[in-house]
Protein backbone atom coordinates (compact mmCIF):
# COMPACT_ATOMS: atom_id res chain seq x y z
CA UNK A 1 0.00 0.00 0.00
CA UNK A 2 1.16 3.24 -0.77
CA UNK A 3 1.79 5.54 2.59
CA UNK A 4 1.92 9.09 1.95
CA UNK A 5 3.72 11.26 4.42
CA UNK A 6 3.14 14.79 4.33
CA UNK A 7 6.92 16.80 3.69
CA UNK A 8 6.38 18.37 6.70
CA UNK A 9 7.07 15.13 9.05
CA UNK A 10 9.99 13.90 6.96
CA UNK A 11 11.15 17.14 7.84
CA UNK A 12 10.81 16.54 11.42
CA UNK A 13 12.29 13.06 11.44
CA UNK A 14 26.44 22.61 -17.36
CA UNK A 15 27.55 23.41 -20.41
CA UNK A 16 29.74 20.80 -19.07
CA UNK A 17 28.22 17.58 -18.78
CA UNK A 18 24.75 17.46 -21.38
CA UNK A 19 24.84 13.82 -21.73
CA UNK A 20 22.73 11.05 -19.54
CA UNK A 21 25.02 9.93 -24.75
CA UNK A 22 21.07 -0.66 -38.58
CA UNK A 23 19.39 -1.95 -40.25
CA UNK A 24 19.33 -5.80 -40.88
CA UNK A 25 19.76 -6.05 -44.48
CA UNK A 26 20.96 -4.09 -47.96
CA UNK A 27 16.88 -3.34 -48.86
CA UNK A 28 14.03 -1.07 -48.20
CA UNK A 29 12.63 -3.67 -45.52
CA UNK A 30 15.41 -3.14 -42.86
CA UNK A 31 13.04 0.58 -42.56
CA UNK A 32 9.94 -0.99 -42.06
CA UNK A 33 11.25 -1.16 -38.06
CA UNK A 34 10.85 2.70 -37.49
CA UNK A 35 7.73 2.56 -39.73
CA UNK A 36 5.86 -0.26 -37.48
CA UNK A 37 6.38 1.50 -34.16
CA UNK A 38 4.48 4.75 -35.76
CA UNK A 39 1.61 2.84 -37.56
CA UNK A 40 -1.27 4.61 -35.69
CA UNK A 41 -1.39 8.51 -36.46
CA UNK A 42 -1.41 9.64 -33.30
CA UNK A 43 2.33 7.96 -32.20
CA UNK A 44 3.44 8.76 -36.12
CA UNK A 45 2.86 12.59 -35.71
CA UNK A 46 4.41 12.76 -31.84
CA UNK A 47 7.27 11.12 -33.42
CA UNK A 48 8.00 13.47 -36.15
CA UNK A 49 7.49 16.38 -33.64
CA UNK A 50 9.47 15.43 -31.60
CA UNK A 51 12.28 15.06 -33.85
CA UNK A 52 11.91 18.35 -35.41
CA UNK A 53 11.91 20.04 -32.11
CA UNK A 54 14.49 18.31 -30.70
CA UNK A 55 16.45 18.72 -33.26
CA UNK A 56 16.19 22.01 -33.32
CA UNK A 57 16.82 22.12 -29.73
CA UNK A 58 20.27 19.67 -30.08
CA UNK A 59 21.29 21.38 -33.40
CA UNK A 60 20.61 25.15 -32.20
CA UNK A 61 22.24 24.34 -29.14
CA UNK A 62 25.22 22.24 -29.57
CA UNK A 63 25.53 25.34 -32.56
CA UNK A 64 25.11 27.91 -29.92
CA UNK A 65 27.30 26.36 -27.76
CA UNK A 66 30.33 25.43 -30.34
CA UNK A 67 29.92 29.13 -31.41
CA UNK A 68 30.70 30.39 -27.90
CA UNK A 69 33.23 27.86 -26.74
CA UNK A 70 34.84 28.81 -29.86
CA UNK A 71 35.14 32.57 -28.99
CA UNK A 72 35.73 31.86 -25.34
CA UNK A 73 39.06 29.67 -26.70
CA UNK A 74 40.11 32.31 -28.07
CA UNK A 75 40.39 34.34 -25.51
CA UNK A 76 41.40 32.21 -22.80
CA UNK A 77 43.73 29.55 -22.26
CA UNK A 78 43.85 25.45 -22.42
CA UNK A 79 44.74 25.77 -18.43
CA UNK A 80 41.33 27.55 -17.97
CA UNK A 81 39.25 24.72 -19.49
CA UNK A 82 41.54 21.97 -17.77
CA UNK A 83 40.59 23.68 -14.11
CA UNK A 84 36.77 23.41 -15.25
CA UNK A 85 37.01 19.88 -16.56
CA UNK A 86 38.37 18.87 -13.30
CA UNK A 87 35.02 20.62 -11.39
CA UNK A 88 32.83 18.99 -13.71
CA UNK A 89 34.01 15.10 -12.43
CA UNK A 90 33.11 16.07 -9.56
CA UNK A 91 29.70 17.85 -10.10
CA UNK A 92 28.59 14.99 -12.49
CA UNK A 93 28.94 12.58 -10.04
CA UNK A 94 27.40 14.50 -7.51
CA UNK A 95 23.91 14.83 -10.20
CA UNK A 96 23.78 11.27 -10.75
CA UNK A 97 24.24 10.16 -7.03
CA UNK A 98 21.22 13.08 -6.51
CA UNK A 99 19.32 11.79 -9.50
CA UNK A 100 19.29 8.04 -7.83
CA UNK A 101 18.06 6.69 -11.26
CA UNK A 102 15.06 8.47 -10.62
CA UNK A 103 14.43 10.12 -13.56
CA UNK A 104 14.81 7.53 -16.08
CA UNK A 105 12.45 5.54 -13.98
CA UNK A 106 9.64 8.66 -14.46
CA UNK A 107 10.24 8.44 -18.43
CA UNK A 108 9.80 4.50 -18.86
CA UNK A 109 6.54 4.33 -16.40
CA UNK A 110 5.24 7.41 -18.15
CA UNK A 111 1.39 7.38 -16.45
CA UNK A 112 3.18 9.31 -13.10
CA UNK A 113 0.68 10.87 -10.38
CA UNK A 114 1.33 14.15 -8.85
CA UNK A 115 2.38 12.46 -5.51
CA UNK A 116 5.07 10.75 -7.41
CA UNK A 117 6.32 13.45 -9.34
CA UNK A 118 6.19 15.48 -6.31
CA UNK A 119 7.90 12.72 -4.20
CA UNK A 120 11.05 12.79 -6.97
CA UNK A 121 11.09 16.50 -6.70
CA UNK A 122 11.78 16.65 -2.97
CA UNK A 123 13.98 14.05 -2.98
CA UNK A 124 15.99 15.48 -5.37
CA UNK A 125 16.15 19.29 -3.55
CA UNK A 126 16.79 17.47 -0.14
CA UNK A 127 19.90 15.36 -1.93
CA UNK A 128 21.10 18.20 -3.85
CA UNK A 129 21.69 20.12 -0.86
CA UNK A 130 23.32 18.05 1.06
CA UNK A 131 25.30 17.18 -1.80
CA UNK A 132 25.99 20.85 -2.24
CA UNK A 133 27.57 20.90 1.54
CA UNK A 134 29.47 18.02 1.23
CA UNK A 135 31.09 19.51 -2.12
CA UNK A 136 32.13 22.97 -0.69
CA UNK A 137 33.79 21.32 2.28
CA UNK A 138 35.80 18.35 -0.11
CA UNK A 139 36.91 21.28 -2.57
CA UNK A 140 40.16 21.61 -0.44
CA UNK A 141 40.90 18.16 -0.51
CA UNK A 142 40.22 18.18 -4.15
CA UNK A 143 42.45 20.87 -4.72
CA UNK A 144 45.43 19.46 -3.22
CA UNK A 145 44.66 16.31 -4.64
CA UNK A 146 45.33 17.52 -8.68
CA UNK A 147 47.83 19.93 -7.13
CA UNK A 148 45.56 22.79 -8.62
CA UNK A 149 45.07 25.81 -6.11
CA UNK A 150 42.27 27.27 -8.60
CA UNK A 151 40.29 24.16 -8.29
CA UNK A 152 39.00 24.69 -4.48
CA UNK A 153 37.05 28.38 -5.32
CA UNK A 154 35.92 27.00 -8.82
CA UNK A 155 34.54 23.85 -7.50
CA UNK A 156 32.78 25.66 -4.23
CA UNK A 157 31.14 28.70 -6.94
CA UNK A 158 30.21 25.21 -9.34
CA UNK A 159 28.60 23.27 -7.01
CA UNK A 160 25.80 25.93 -6.66
CA UNK A 161 24.14 24.24 -9.95
CA UNK A 162 23.49 21.14 -7.83
CA UNK A 163 21.25 22.71 -6.29
CA UNK A 164 19.68 25.08 -9.00
CA UNK A 165 19.52 22.08 -11.70
CA UNK A 166 17.42 19.84 -9.17
CA UNK A 167 14.89 22.35 -9.10
CA UNK A 168 13.69 21.87 -12.75
CA UNK A 169 14.43 18.32 -13.02
CA UNK A 170 10.75 16.88 -13.02
CA UNK A 171 9.62 19.71 -15.31
CA UNK A 172 11.91 18.41 -17.88
CA UNK A 173 10.48 15.10 -17.08
CA UNK A 174 7.19 15.75 -17.62
CA UNK A 175 7.41 17.52 -20.93
CA UNK A 176 9.51 14.66 -22.29
CA UNK A 177 7.42 11.78 -21.44
CA UNK A 178 4.44 14.60 -22.85
CA UNK A 179 6.84 14.58 -25.80
CA UNK A 180 7.23 18.36 -26.00
CA UNK A 181 10.51 19.30 -27.22
CA UNK A 182 9.30 22.78 -28.64
CA UNK A 183 9.27 24.05 -25.11
CA UNK A 184 11.76 22.52 -24.33
CA UNK A 185 14.12 23.60 -27.60
CA UNK A 186 13.16 27.31 -26.70
CA UNK A 187 14.30 27.33 -23.18
CA UNK A 188 17.75 25.72 -23.51
CA UNK A 189 18.45 28.04 -26.57
CA UNK A 190 17.57 31.65 -24.79
CA UNK A 191 19.08 30.42 -21.45
CA UNK A 192 22.53 29.34 -23.96
CA UNK A 193 22.38 32.39 -25.65
CA UNK A 194 22.42 34.76 -22.46
CA UNK A 195 24.63 32.81 -19.91
CA UNK A 196 27.19 32.61 -23.42
CA UNK A 197 26.69 36.24 -24.15
CA UNK A 198 27.71 36.72 -20.78
CA UNK A 199 30.58 34.15 -20.34
CA UNK A 200 32.47 35.72 -23.83
CA UNK A 201 31.96 39.71 -21.85
CA UNK A 202 33.47 38.56 -19.10
CA UNK A 203 36.44 36.61 -20.73
CA UNK A 204 37.25 39.65 -23.27
CA UNK A 205 37.50 41.61 -19.55
CA UNK A 206 40.09 39.20 -18.49
CA UNK A 207 38.20 37.41 -15.84
CA UNK A 208 40.10 33.83 -17.42
CA UNK A 209 38.27 30.17 -15.56
CA UNK A 210 35.70 33.02 -14.07
CA UNK A 211 33.77 33.73 -17.13
CA UNK A 212 33.06 29.99 -17.82
CA UNK A 213 32.13 29.53 -13.93
CA UNK A 214 29.30 32.23 -14.58
CA UNK A 215 28.17 31.28 -18.14
CA UNK A 216 27.49 27.89 -16.53
CA UNK A 217 25.56 29.21 -13.68
CA UNK A 218 23.58 32.02 -15.33
CA UNK A 219 22.66 29.38 -17.97
CA UNK A 220 21.13 26.70 -15.51
CA UNK A 221 19.44 29.56 -13.40
CA UNK A 222 17.44 30.90 -16.37
CA UNK A 223 16.71 27.45 -17.85
CA UNK A 224 14.93 26.33 -14.13
CA UNK A 225 13.35 29.74 -14.36
CA UNK A 226 11.86 29.29 -17.69
CA UNK A 227 10.88 25.66 -17.12
CA UNK A 228 9.02 26.40 -14.16
CA UNK A 229 7.12 29.47 -16.34
CA UNK A 230 6.41 27.09 -19.38
CA UNK A 231 5.70 23.97 -17.48
CA UNK A 232 3.44 25.76 -14.74
CA UNK A 233 3.91 22.64 -12.68
CA UNK A 234 3.89 22.90 -8.87
CA UNK A 235 4.91 20.20 -6.61
CA UNK A 236 2.81 19.22 -3.42
CA UNK A 237 3.80 19.25 -0.26
CA UNK A 238 3.47 14.86 0.13
CA UNK A 239 6.04 12.18 -0.03
CA UNK A 240 5.02 8.77 -1.22
CA UNK A 241 6.80 6.15 0.64
CA UNK A 242 5.40 3.68 -1.60
CA UNK A 243 6.45 4.71 -4.64
CA UNK A 244 10.33 4.93 -3.78
CA UNK A 245 10.11 1.45 -2.67
CA UNK A 246 8.13 -0.17 -5.66
CA UNK A 247 10.49 1.30 -8.15
CA UNK A 248 13.43 0.50 -6.01
CA UNK A 249 14.64 -2.35 -8.08
CA UNK A 250 14.46 -0.41 -11.57
CA UNK A 251 15.65 2.90 -9.85
CA UNK A 252 18.61 1.33 -8.34
CA UNK A 253 19.76 -0.27 -11.96
CA UNK A 254 19.43 2.80 -13.80
CA UNK A 255 21.35 4.53 -10.78
CA UNK A 256 24.25 2.44 -10.92
CA UNK A 257 24.79 2.42 -14.82
CA UNK A 258 24.65 6.31 -14.69
CA UNK A 259 26.91 6.12 -11.87
CA UNK A 260 28.79 3.69 -13.92
CA UNK A 261 28.79 5.60 -17.20
CA UNK A 262 29.67 9.25 -15.26
CA UNK A 263 33.18 7.18 -13.90
CA UNK A 264 34.05 5.62 -17.11
CA UNK A 265 33.51 8.87 -18.96
CA UNK A 266 35.61 10.91 -17.11
CA UNK A 267 38.00 8.11 -15.79
CA UNK A 268 40.36 9.91 -18.84
CA UNK A 269 39.86 13.67 -17.23
CA UNK A 270 41.09 11.95 -13.80
CA UNK A 271 43.93 10.18 -15.56
CA UNK A 272 44.89 12.85 -17.62
CA UNK A 273 44.24 15.66 -15.12
CA UNK A 274 46.43 13.28 -11.93
CA UNK A 275 49.26 12.53 -13.92
CA UNK A 276 49.59 15.55 -16.29
CA UNK A 277 49.08 19.39 -16.18
CA UNK A 278 45.78 21.31 -16.49
CA UNK A 279 47.25 22.64 -19.96
CA UNK A 280 46.96 18.72 -21.24
CA UNK A 281 43.83 18.04 -19.99
CA UNK A 282 42.18 21.03 -21.55
CA UNK A 283 43.33 20.30 -24.56
CA UNK A 284 41.53 16.85 -24.74
CA UNK A 285 38.73 18.20 -23.01
CA UNK A 286 38.76 21.01 -25.97
CA UNK A 287 39.18 18.25 -28.55
CA UNK A 288 36.59 16.08 -27.04
CA UNK A 289 34.22 18.94 -27.48
CA UNK A 290 34.97 19.44 -31.21
CA UNK A 291 34.26 15.41 -31.85
CA UNK A 292 31.19 15.33 -29.85
CA UNK A 293 29.29 17.76 -31.70
CA UNK A 294 28.14 15.40 -34.32
CA UNK A 295 28.43 12.42 -32.04
CA UNK A 296 25.58 13.79 -29.39
CA UNK A 297 23.39 15.76 -31.73
CA UNK A 298 23.00 12.71 -33.87
CA UNK A 299 22.81 10.16 -30.84
CA UNK A 300 20.49 12.74 -28.38
CA UNK A 301 17.91 13.06 -31.33
CA UNK A 302 17.55 9.47 -32.34
CA UNK A 303 17.71 8.20 -28.45
CA UNK A 304 15.60 11.39 -26.33
CA UNK A 305 12.93 11.24 -29.00
CA UNK A 306 12.89 7.29 -29.67
CA UNK A 307 13.34 6.07 -26.03
CA UNK A 308 9.56 7.55 -24.66
CA UNK A 309 8.30 6.38 -28.02
CA UNK A 310 9.74 2.97 -28.12
CA UNK A 311 9.00 1.94 -24.66
CA UNK A 312 5.60 1.41 -25.92
CA UNK A 313 6.04 -1.08 -27.80
CA UNK A 314 8.64 -2.79 -26.12
CA UNK A 315 6.97 -6.00 -25.55
CA UNK A 316 7.16 -6.32 -29.46
CA UNK A 317 10.44 -7.59 -29.89
CA UNK A 318 9.95 -8.02 -33.83
CA UNK A 319 9.32 -4.43 -34.25
CA UNK A 320 12.04 -3.34 -31.70
CA UNK A 321 14.54 -5.11 -33.67
CA UNK A 322 13.77 -3.90 -36.70
CA UNK A 323 13.39 -0.22 -35.63
CA UNK A 324 17.00 -0.59 -33.46
CA UNK A 325 18.50 -2.17 -36.89
CA UNK A 326 16.92 1.01 -39.08
CA UNK A 327 18.92 3.27 -36.03
CA UNK A 328 22.07 1.95 -36.47
CA UNK A 329 21.89 2.31 -40.40
CA UNK A 330 20.95 5.93 -39.79
CA UNK A 331 23.38 6.85 -37.66
CA UNK A 332 26.51 5.60 -39.20
CA UNK A 333 25.34 6.94 -42.28
CA UNK A 334 24.93 10.50 -41.29
CA UNK A 335 28.03 10.44 -38.22
CA UNK A 336 30.82 8.74 -39.56
CA UNK A 337 31.70 10.63 -42.85
CA UNK A 338 31.02 13.91 -40.18
CA UNK A 339 33.78 12.46 -37.66
CA UNK A 340 35.98 11.75 -40.35
CA UNK A 341 36.11 14.58 -42.07
CA UNK A 342 37.06 16.21 -39.04
CA UNK A 343 39.84 13.83 -38.76
CA UNK A 344 41.19 14.46 -42.25
CA UNK A 345 41.36 18.32 -41.65
CA UNK A 346 41.62 18.16 -37.68
CA UNK A 347 45.09 20.59 -38.30
CA UNK A 348 43.09 23.12 -40.15
CA UNK A 349 39.99 23.20 -37.83
CA UNK A 350 42.12 23.81 -34.69
CA UNK A 351 44.27 26.72 -36.25
CA UNK A 352 41.27 28.09 -38.00
CA UNK A 353 38.85 28.63 -35.14
CA UNK A 354 41.09 28.18 -31.80
CA UNK A 355 44.47 29.84 -33.08
CA UNK A 356 47.63 28.40 -32.70
CA UNK A 357 47.81 28.15 -28.84
CA UNK A 358 45.11 25.06 -29.44
CA UNK A 359 47.13 23.40 -32.33
CA UNK A 360 48.34 20.60 -29.17
CA UNK A 361 44.84 19.01 -29.17
CA UNK A 362 45.03 18.03 -33.34
CA UNK A 363 46.15 14.59 -32.18
CA UNK A 364 43.19 14.32 -29.87
CA UNK A 365 40.92 14.78 -32.48
CA UNK A 366 41.82 12.66 -34.71
CA UNK A 367 41.85 10.05 -32.16
CA UNK A 368 38.40 10.83 -30.56
CA UNK A 369 36.97 11.35 -34.18
CA UNK A 370 37.97 7.92 -35.43
CA UNK A 371 37.25 6.41 -31.59
CA UNK A 372 33.72 8.25 -31.88
CA UNK A 373 32.22 5.98 -34.93
CA UNK A 374 31.37 3.53 -33.23
CA UNK A 375 29.87 5.56 -30.29
CA UNK A 376 26.40 6.25 -31.24
CA UNK A 377 26.23 2.39 -32.47
CA UNK A 378 27.12 1.14 -29.11
CA UNK A 379 24.75 4.30 -27.57
CA UNK A 380 21.58 2.97 -29.37
CA UNK A 381 21.76 -0.15 -28.44
CA UNK A 382 22.50 0.32 -24.32
CA UNK A 383 19.82 2.46 -24.86
CA UNK A 384 17.50 -0.45 -27.05
CA UNK A 385 17.98 -2.32 -23.49
CA UNK A 386 16.60 0.11 -21.67
CA UNK A 387 13.57 0.39 -23.35
CA UNK A 388 13.49 -3.08 -22.49
CA UNK A 389 13.82 -2.17 -18.97
CA UNK A 390 17.10 -4.13 -18.79
CA UNK A 391 19.18 -1.66 -16.96
CA UNK A 392 21.49 -4.47 -15.39
CA UNK A 393 22.70 -4.91 -18.72
CA UNK A 394 23.97 -1.83 -19.46
CA UNK A 395 25.43 -1.91 -15.87
CA UNK A 396 27.41 -4.76 -16.42
CA UNK A 397 28.79 -3.53 -19.53
CA UNK A 398 30.03 -0.21 -17.97
CA UNK A 399 31.79 -2.21 -15.17
CA UNK A 400 33.84 -4.37 -18.19
CA UNK A 401 34.53 -0.83 -20.06
CA UNK A 402 35.94 0.66 -16.80
CA UNK A 403 37.72 -2.70 -15.92
CA UNK A 404 39.47 -3.00 -19.26
CA UNK A 405 40.41 0.97 -19.16
CA UNK A 406 41.83 0.67 -15.43
CA UNK A 407 43.89 -2.38 -16.28
CA UNK A 408 45.38 -1.05 -19.33
CA UNK A 409 46.04 2.19 -18.09
CA UNK A 410 47.65 1.33 -15.39
CA UNK A 411 50.17 -0.75 -17.38
CA UNK A 412 50.58 2.19 -19.55
CA UNK A 413 51.71 4.55 -16.54
CA UNK A 414 53.72 6.74 -17.69
CA UNK A 415 53.19 7.05 -21.38
CA UNK A 416 52.27 9.95 -23.42
CA UNK A 417 48.83 11.37 -22.93
CA UNK A 418 48.03 10.83 -26.74
CA UNK A 419 48.50 6.50 -26.15
CA UNK A 420 46.46 6.36 -23.15
CA UNK A 421 43.74 8.73 -25.32
CA UNK A 422 43.73 5.93 -27.99
CA UNK A 423 42.67 3.10 -26.09
CA UNK A 424 39.23 4.29 -26.91
CA UNK A 425 39.46 2.64 -30.41
CA UNK A 426 40.06 -1.20 -29.23
CA UNK A 427 37.42 -0.13 -25.70
CA UNK A 428 34.55 0.52 -28.51
CA UNK A 429 35.07 -2.30 -30.54
CA UNK A 430 35.07 -5.05 -27.77
CA UNK A 431 31.95 -3.16 -26.21
CA UNK A 432 30.03 -3.25 -29.82
CA UNK A 433 30.98 -7.27 -29.83
CA UNK A 434 29.50 -7.75 -26.08
CA UNK A 435 26.10 -5.74 -27.07
CA UNK A 436 25.51 -7.46 -29.88
CA UNK A 437 25.86 -10.90 -28.06
CA UNK A 438 23.14 -9.46 -25.61
CA UNK A 439 21.27 -8.11 -28.28
CA UNK A 440 20.79 -11.72 -29.75
CA UNK A 441 19.51 -12.73 -26.90
CA UNK A 442 17.58 -10.06 -26.14
CA UNK A 443 15.79 -9.07 -28.92
CA UNK A 444 17.12 -11.39 -31.96
CA UNK A 445 19.91 -8.59 -33.29
CA UNK A 446 23.12 -10.47 -33.08
CA UNK A 447 26.77 -9.66 -34.29
CA UNK A 448 25.95 -11.04 -38.03
CA UNK A 449 22.29 -8.67 -38.12
CA UNK A 450 24.06 -5.38 -36.38
CA UNK A 451 27.28 -6.01 -38.90
CA UNK A 452 24.87 -6.20 -41.77
CA UNK A 453 23.50 -2.83 -40.38
CA UNK A 454 26.46 -0.58 -40.23
CA UNK A 455 29.09 -2.43 -42.48
CA UNK A 456 28.19 -1.12 -45.84
CA UNK A 457 28.31 2.61 -44.25
CA UNK A 458 31.69 1.97 -42.76
CA UNK A 459 33.16 -0.14 -45.57
CA UNK A 460 32.17 2.74 -48.18
CA UNK A 461 33.62 5.44 -45.29
CA UNK A 462 36.74 3.49 -44.66
CA UNK A 463 37.43 3.60 -49.02
CA UNK A 464 36.54 7.36 -49.33
CA UNK A 465 38.90 8.19 -46.16
CA UNK A 466 41.63 5.86 -47.82
CA UNK A 467 40.98 7.77 -51.35
CA UNK A 468 40.91 11.21 -49.96
CA UNK A 469 43.81 10.87 -47.29
CA UNK A 470 46.07 9.20 -50.43
CA UNK A 471 45.79 12.41 -52.73
CA UNK A 472 48.25 15.42 -51.65
CA UNK A 473 45.15 18.13 -50.70
CA UNK A 474 47.99 20.13 -49.36
CA UNK A 475 49.95 21.05 -52.78
CA UNK A 476 46.51 21.77 -53.91
CA UNK A 477 45.05 23.82 -50.96
CA UNK A 478 46.72 27.39 -50.74
CA UNK A 479 45.09 28.01 -47.26
CA UNK A 480 43.54 26.32 -44.16
CA UNK A 481 40.21 26.27 -45.48
CA UNK A 482 40.47 25.49 -48.92
CA UNK A 483 41.94 22.36 -47.49
CA UNK A 484 38.83 22.04 -45.42
CA UNK A 485 36.10 22.77 -48.70
CA UNK A 486 38.66 19.92 -51.11
CA UNK A 487 38.47 17.27 -48.90
CA UNK A 488 34.96 17.73 -47.79
CA UNK A 489 33.54 17.78 -51.46
CA UNK A 490 36.19 15.27 -52.99
CA UNK A 491 35.04 12.98 -49.77
CA UNK A 492 31.16 13.47 -50.45
CA UNK A 493 31.17 13.00 -53.83
CA UNK A 494 32.85 9.75 -53.36
CA UNK A 495 30.38 8.89 -50.25
CA UNK A 496 27.09 9.35 -52.36
CA UNK A 497 28.30 7.92 -55.62
CA UNK A 498 29.09 4.78 -53.91
CA UNK A 499 25.88 4.67 -52.12
CA UNK A 500 23.98 5.30 -55.82
CA UNK A 501 26.06 2.49 -57.17
CA UNK A 502 25.11 0.00 -54.33
CA UNK A 503 21.59 1.43 -54.09
CA UNK A 504 21.86 1.75 -50.22
CA UNK A 505 18.33 2.26 -48.37
CA UNK A 506 19.22 5.57 -47.44
CA UNK A 507 19.69 6.53 -50.87
CA UNK A 508 16.64 4.87 -51.96
CA UNK A 509 14.56 6.24 -49.21
CA UNK A 510 15.79 9.47 -49.81
CA UNK A 511 14.78 9.18 -53.41
CA UNK A 512 11.34 8.00 -52.56
CA UNK A 513 11.09 10.82 -50.45
CA UNK A 514 11.68 13.58 -53.04
CA UNK A 515 9.71 11.70 -55.64
CA UNK A 516 6.83 11.77 -53.47
CA UNK A 517 7.45 15.68 -52.68
CA UNK A 518 7.55 16.30 -56.42
CA UNK A 519 4.40 14.48 -56.85
CA UNK A 520 2.00 15.98 -54.80
CA UNK A 521 3.57 19.76 -55.76
CA UNK A 522 2.54 18.58 -59.17
CA UNK A 523 -1.41 17.16 -57.59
Amino acid sequence: MDVMVPLESCVQRSIWWPRIRSKQTLDRVAYQGIISVLMNESPKREFFHGVLWNLTERIGNQLIRFFLGVVLARLLMPEDYGVLALAAVVLVLSEILIDGGMMMTLIQRQNNSQAEYSTVFWSKVVASCFLYIVVYNLASGISSFYEVPALERVLQCMALILVISSLSAVHKIQLTNRLDFRGQAKIILISTLIGGGLGIALAIEGFGVWSLVVQSIVIQVIQTLLFWYYNRWSPSLIYSVGFIKSTFGTTFFFFMNNVLFVIYDNLYVFFLGKMHSPAVLGLYSRAKQFEQLPENTANSVIVKVLFPVLTRSKDKPDELRKSTGSILSWLVFIVTPTLLLVAINSEQIIRILLTEKWIGAKEYLVILSVAGILVPVNNALINVLNVLGKPSISTVVYILRIAFLLGVAVLAAGVPPVYLVSLLIPENMIVFLILCSICKRKIGLGLSDAVGAVGTGYLTNLLCLLLVITIPVKNIADSDVGHILITTCLYMALYFTMHLLIRSPQIVFMSSWIRKKKESRGD
